[in-house]
C-alpha cells in the first residue's frame, strides 16, 4: 500500500519511495513556506525529496505527506493556480490507480476563496478500502499540499485526522483581498 501512495506523489517526477522511519519522533515540520506541529505518535518516514515530509502514525494507522513549492504569483492568479493544482492532482490519482490496477472514486475538488488566496480539497477511496484526503493551499507565495491516507479509517475518521493536522499548520495568511 505504501508504495502505491509513494507512486502517487511521484507521478511525473523523479523521487524515491519513502520507507518506515527509525522510530525517531520529530513532531514538527519546518519548511520555508509553512510549518506543522504534529501531536501523537507520528514518526518521520525516510524521504530523499527535501520538499516532502512523510510521517506515519501507528495508533491512527494513517500516513501523512506534506509538501510546498514557493511561487511568486499575483493575487488574481491564485484561483487559476488552485484549479490547475486540483486538475494535476486528479490526473495523478487516476494514473497511479490505473498503473497499480485499482479502481478509485474521487470527489470533485472544491476550490474556495480565502482572504490569503484559495483552498483546495477533495477526498476519495479505492476498491480495497483505502481512504484518502487532500487539502491544498495557494497563496501568492506558496502552494502547500497535505495528503493523508489510511486503509482502516472511515471517511469521517480520516477527515478528523486531516482537520487535526491542518489545525497545527502555520503559513503566511496575509490577506491579499
Amino acid at each position: 500500500m505504501w508504495k502505491w501512495f509513494a507512486l502517487l506523489l511521484c507521478v511525473s517526477s523523479a523521487c524515491s519511495v519513502p520507507v518506515q522511519g527509525s522510530g525517531a519522533l520529530p513532531t514538527k515540520v519546518i519548511d520555508p513556506n509553512y510549518s506543522i506541529e504534529l501531536t501523537g505518535d507520528w514518526v518521520r518516514d525516510e524521504q530523499e525529496d527535501p520538499e516532502q515530509h512523510s510521517f506515519s502514525s501507528a495508533s491512527l494507522d494513517t500516513r501523512l505527506v506534506s509538501s510546498a513549492m514557493g511561487i511568486n504569483a499575483r493575487a488574481d492568479q491564485t484561483e487559476m493556480i488552485a484549479n490547475k493544482m486540483a486538475e494535476f492532482r486528479l490526473k495523478a490519482e487516476g494514473e497511479v490507480a490505473a498503473a497499480v490496477g485499482r479502481h478509485i472514486t474521487v470527489t470533485e475538488p472544491v476550490v474556495v476563496e480565502r482572504p490569503w488566496g484559495h483552498a483546495i480539497a477533495y477526498r476519495g477511496e479505492d476498491n480495497l478500502g483505502r481512504q484518502f484526503n487532500y487539502s491544498g493551499i495557494v497563496t501568492t507565495k506558496a502552494v502547500i499540499s497535505i495528503y493523508v491516507e489510511s486503509a482502516s479509517k472511515s471517511e469521517t475518521e480520516l477527515r478528523a485526522i486531516l482537520d487535526a493536522v491542518v489545525g497545527g499548520l502555520t503559513f503566511d495568511r496575509t490577506a491579499i483581498r
